[in-house]
């Protein structure tokens, strides 16, 4: 599938933004290309000018300093502009708070200054989202979601593995062209997991989990339960299901997350950081932050010093941060903030809460940092709102404090 979409973007600044931008478009099923490699290679040159040369919509990510390097001709924001410019691509510029146009740039930049750009504050990314791409983009997804889903159908309907399992997810879950449909998702993913796929295995073991946390989920995949099993018994029956078909996925890096995760609810930390550790040499995000979390607060039976250990967590939360992982920017920043480099946990802060979804601790620690640190109580009240609006109760008794106290001091 071509691309549709192609977004430019200085990394300096722009970088965070723009991988959200496109997990939010990638989600939404467009075919976009966004770079994540070095820029030095040739090949890779090739690659970004034939994607421009095939996207309908040109995005264009306004950092602040994003266009200052774009007047030497040998810039590579600068040459993927010329590039969309000279195919008469539709440039969307996206403007973040502080982006100001230098005061020189090439003569062939005159036009972007005239295109009215989407700006895009953190505070209300998904609306702004919702803006571009009902408003200002022209790539539509009603014929690709189409194409796709019925190529993936005839994949699933002669035996392809891989498409089988997409095919079961799509039912799972629903979309735009297939009906929700749980029972034949579970069909497909049988069907692949008896032939080892590692995906389709993992796909059953989610299933069964669900259901060992809500039992009666069973009946909308129409899962039989055997009549000898008790409501008592129903989670472990289920779990012990999901367990079977995660390691049926062998090396599959998600299900050696998962059973993680049920050995650490089953209290076996030990067994638990091993299979995160198994899930992290993949550069599984969940598994990284995982790994990071127990060497952070000493869960891991691991013979390393204290300052080892958290150096280590930093490495482990900062590889799985720079893959997009929200939930480690958070620890990241909970971990550094007795560090002088404030500047660095307040952005982390800020990745974490402005994410889908958000989490709102994150909004509560940025409020406590502007009440504490920064003495801004005005700033201090907006997160402290957005932590309470987002469901972090603990927000509402500090915000009744400080807008008190801001009440007093007038």
């Amino acid at each position: 599938m071509s691309c549709q979409i192609f977004i430019s973007y200085r990394r300096k600044g722009g970088d965070d933004f723009a991988f959200l931008l496109h997990e939010y478009l990638n989600r939404d099923g467009y075919h976009v290309f966004f770079d994540t490699k070095s820029l030095e290679s040739c090949d890779f040159s090739e690659e970004i000018e034939k994607s421009i040369k095939e996207c309908t919509d040109f995005i264009l990510v306004l950092s602040p300093g994003a266009l200052d390097r774009c007047n030497n001709p040998d810039d590579w924001v600068r040459r993927e502009i010329s590039l969309a410019l000279r195919h008469n691509k539709r440039i969307v510029p996206v403007m973040k708070a502080g982006f100001e146009f230098p005061k020189t740039l090439p003569e062939e930049f005159d036009h972007i200054r005239t295109i009215q750009a989407v700006n895009f504050p953190q505070e209300y990314f998904d609306a702004a989202y919702q803006r571009l791409v009902t408003v200002h983009l022209d790539s539509r997804l009603d014929d690709i979601s189409r194409e796709s889903e019925d190529k993936i159908k005839r994949g699933a309907a002669e035996g392809n593995l891989s498409m089988m399992n997409e095919y079961a997810l799509k039912n799972e879950m629903g979309t735009q062209q297939t009906l929700e449909n749980p029972a034949e998702a579970v069909r497909y993913y049988m069907e692949a997991s008896e032939k080892e796929l590692p995906a389709a295995c993992y796909n059953l073991g989610d299933i069964y989990e669900k259901c060992s946390d809500d039992p009666v989920l069973a009946a909308e995949y129409k899962i039989h339960i055997p009549h000898s099993i008790s409501d008592e018994e129903k989670t472990g029956y289920f779990t012990d299901i999901a367990m079977k078909y995660y390691k049926k996925a062998g090396d599959y890096a998600p299900a050696l997350y998962r059973i993680g995760v049920i050995s650490e609810k089953s209290k076996d930390l030990t067994v638990a950081f091993s299979y995160y550790l198994k899930a992290a040499a993949q550069d599984y995000p969940p598994a990284l932050n995982a790994v990071g979390f127990y060497l952070q607060y000493g869960l891991a039976e691991e013979t390393l010093t204290d300052v080892e250990r958290i150096e280590r967590a930093e490495q482990y939360y900062g590889r799985a941060e720079a893959m997009g992982l929200a939930v480690a920017a958070y620890n990241h920043a909970r971990l550094r903030e007795n560090a002088s480099d404030e500047e660095y946990v307040i952005a982390a802060y800020k990745r974490a809460f402005f994410s889908n979804p958000p989490i709102p601790q994150a909004a509560f620690a940025l409020a406590k940092l502007y009440e504490t640190r920064k003495r801004d109580k005005i700033t201090a009240r907006h997160y402290y709102q957005l932590a309470l609006e987002n469901g972090f109760r603990r927000a509402e008794k500090e915000l009744s404090r400080l807008e008190q106290d801001i009440r007093s001091s007038r």
